[in-house]
């Protein structure tokens, strides 16, 4: 099993090249250094902090009610962006023809192993 440093892979040094990825994907248009992709009028991008509040209204109004009455997921990702764990350059939202359909963030976390191993990963979520 190959052990990857996650901060080397969030930083795309130790382990997948976002560059390498947009050579392989199936987008019409793809640039990194600006920070989108676009396809058929959906454009993913980096969330700027004048998203906060729109991307905290659209996971409010997705998840309430869903898993039990009302929803938190809407504080906690207003909580998480002010984390250490926080991956700011893996904060992405979603739009349609300029309307914001969606949202995705990664943390920083471990896995802590039954044999006593700590193992570093990133949590995705919400989607």
């Amino acid at each position: 099993m190959k052990k990857h440093n996650t901060p080397e892979l969030v930083k795309g040094q130790g382990g997948c090249d976002p560059r390498e990825i947009s050579r392989r994907n199936t987008f019409e248009e793809v640039s990194f250094r600006r920070n989108t992709m676009r396809q058929n009028n959906v454009t993913i991008r980096l969330e700027r902090a004048d998203d906060y509040r729109a991307v905290e209204n659209l996971v409010r109004e997705s998840f309430w009610n869903v898993y039990r009455p009302g929803c938190s997921e809407h504080y906690v990702i207003h909580v998480l962006r002010n984390d250490p764990a926080f991956v700011k350059e893996l904060d992405f939202v979603m739009e349609k023809d300029g309307t914001l359909i969606g949202q995705n963030m990664f943390m920083k976390t471990v896995i802590e192993a039954d044999d006593g191993r700590v193992i570093p990963i990133l949590a995705m979520g919400p989607i």
